[in-house]
């Protein structure tokens, strides 16, 4: 991975998380973002997805042969631009044989009933 891969420039928000919950032990929304690592493409290479945060889309990388990743561009990401993403996992929900993407939603700037606690499944088509 090169130093300037785009998911090595993360930023945060200015949410503090003291304010809307005095007992916490620690700034919970900070905690940077979460990844998940399956071959989503049926190559043997384990692939990568990086969770997003306000203003900034999940990312998935397909892992290659020497070693490096390519970012591959999944517009689907983009309609969840408010979201932020607390936990990922890849698991074959459909059991189809290939690893679908399950993203769990956090952040505590988010009413309880807001679309941007939704989980969001994402199924694989076969091809990652």
């Amino acid at each position: 991975i090169q130093p300037t891969t785009s998911f090595l420039k993360h930023e945060e928000n200015n949410f503090v998380d003291f304010y809307t919950e005095r007992n916490i032990p620690k700034v919970l929304s900070r905690e940077g973002p979460k990844a998940a690592k399956a071959d989503v493409n049926g190559d043997g290479l384990e692939d990568l997805f990086i969770g997003g945060t306000p203003n900034h889309p999940g990312q998935l990388y397909l892992q290659n042969a020497n070693g490096s990743f390519t970012l591959k561009e999944e517009k689907i990401f983009n309609q969840f631009l408010s979201f932020e993403d607390a936990c990922s996992v890849f698991l074959d929900y459909d059991h189809d044989g290939d690893m679908d993407l399950l993203v769990c939603p956090g952040g505590n700037q988010y009413p309880i009933a807001s679309r941007e606690l939704q989980f969001r499944l994402f199924k694989n088509d076969g091809k990652g």
